[in-house]
């Protein structure tokens, strides 16, 4: 029986070489796992921050809204009218898909309009961001508003 020594595995080449070839791929394997690894470990601490980020953006931009509907309803005025030809409605809450989801009845005597239109495209803006960054499936389909009428010397919906 012949006895293993190291001098004998220098003497056959093929020996040598398959293990260096073996040892070679094993370690491009172990390199590329943990070069993949490491990615992914970097997309979920950037997806975390992501979130982070997200949420601080969402909370900023809905104190945002609450100023945004008190300005609109301050540059709409006193909303008083003498007929239905003195009131307009103006949708807010712009959907991701059209359309809104209410609308701001206002008299078109007592408005600031360049302010008051300036505020509406602001808030419709937010609120697209805010549906976008929600992932939030959108109610789809247009909204028309109900026709605007002059109730009591005020402008408001017509009907129930």
């Amino acid at each position: 029986m012949k006895r293993f020594s190291i001098r004998s595995l220098y003497e056959n080449r093929w020996v040598i070489i398959g293990l260096g070839l073996f040892f070679g791929v094993l370690g491009l394997f172990v390199w590329k796992f943990e070069v993949i690894n490491q990615m992914y470990r970097d997309e979920v601490h950037r997806e975390g921050q992501n979130w982070v980020t997200r949420n601080a953006q969402m909370k900023e931009i809905s104190e945002s809204q609450k100023n945004l509907a008190q300005q609109v309803r301050q540059f709409a005025g006193s909303g008083q009218c003498e007929d239905d030809g003195d009131c307009a409605a103006a949708g807010l809450g712009a959907k991701t898909c059209d359309g809104y989801l209410n609308f701001f009845y206002y008299s078109t005597r007592t408005f600031d309009e360049e302010r008051f239109f300036a505020a509406v495209r602001e808030f419709n803006r937010n609120q697209e961001t805010l549906s976008r960054q929600s992932y939030q499936s959108p109610a789809c389909g247009v909204k028309l508003p109900p026709p605007p009428a002059c109730i009591k010397g005020y402008c408001a919906k017509k009907g129930p």
